[in-house]
């Protein structure tokens, strides 16, 4: 399951993203938001399996993402979000 942000690029391609993360982050937060609520739509709809780094984390940030806290404002509060509900679910 592909993180939020990561996820963007299925809607644009990763120049725009990175476009948006700068003049419409509103935007950004929006297509986060919904692709969040599908993560979990599809991980309370999957069978219960053994968690594995690949299927329940995030890859770290590239380089330039980590700049102007792109990753902690739009990675992380999605992860968590989607982390807390597959472990309130468990």
């Amino acid at each position: 399951m592909a993180g939020a942000l990561f996820s963007c690029g299925a809607y644009w391609v990763n120049e725009t993203t990175f476009a948006l993360l700068v003049d419409s982050r509103g935007v950004v937060d929006y297509v986060c938001a919904k692709v969040t609520e599908q993560n979990v739509e599809t991980s309370a709809a999957s069978p219960r399996r053994e968690a594995t780094p690949s299927s329940s984390t995030t890859p770290p940030p590239p380089a330039d993402m980590s700049l102007g806290g792109a990753y902690e404002r739009f990675c992380l509060p999605y992860m968590k979000t989607l982390v807390g509900e597959i472990h309130r679910a468990a």
